[in-house]
């Protein structure tokens, strides 16, 4: 075209990766004739070129996955945070009356029923907690709290719990 030099001389090379032709790579107008010196030359420039270009292609790709992966997370957190809070909310209300209907006066075994709804929905609250604490781990955001533990009191729960299941099964737990 007009403005550009006229070629006189020129050499040019592929650049292949993984059997395939991923680059053209050429120079020209050398003042005197290109020799085998160029010829390599000219190659190990395209055969680095193409490495940058595939490592810059990787550096990027990653990036973006990181971009996706905390924006997952900042998903997942919100997600988790909204549905502990859709959860609680009828747990609360239902041991909340469980509680009022045990002030009003009951019998002995409808005392036992109330007890263990109102120990699931402990245990069910215990559960939530434990989903939010595994989102704070994630998000550096958890510190432990060392307290004593009652291992009596958490066996005859989880029996407490299960006894029901097991006697519609005709099953005995027996806690030794």
């Amino acid at each position: 075209p007009e403005g550009h030099v006229h070629l006189v001389r020129h050499i040019g090379v592929p650049v292949i990766d993984g059997g395939r032709v991923r680059l053209l790579m050429g120079v020209g107008n050398k003042v005197t004739d290109y020799d085998e010196s160029d010829l390599g030359q000219l190659q190990l420039n395209g055969n680095d070129l193409w490495s940058i270009i595939v490592r810059r292609r990787a550096e990027l790709a990653l990036a973006e996955a990181k971009k996706a992966a905390e924006a997952a997370t900042i998903a997942k957190s919100a997600f988790l945070a909204n549905m502990s809070h859709e959860i609680r909310t009828p747990l609360n209300a239902i041991t909340g009356m469980a509680h009022i209907i045990r002030r009003a006066g009951i019998s002995a075994e409808q005392g036992e029923r109330l007890e263990r709804i109102e120990q699931a929905g402990q245990h069910l609250l215990d559960v939530i907690n434990a989903i939010l604490d595994l989102s704070k781990i994630e998000a550096g955001k958890f510190t432990l709290e060392e307290t004593e533990v009652d291992l009596g009191s958490v066996v005859e729960n989880v029996v407490s719990i299960l006894r029901h299941q097991a006697q519609s099964k005709s099953l005995d737990i027996v806690v030794d």
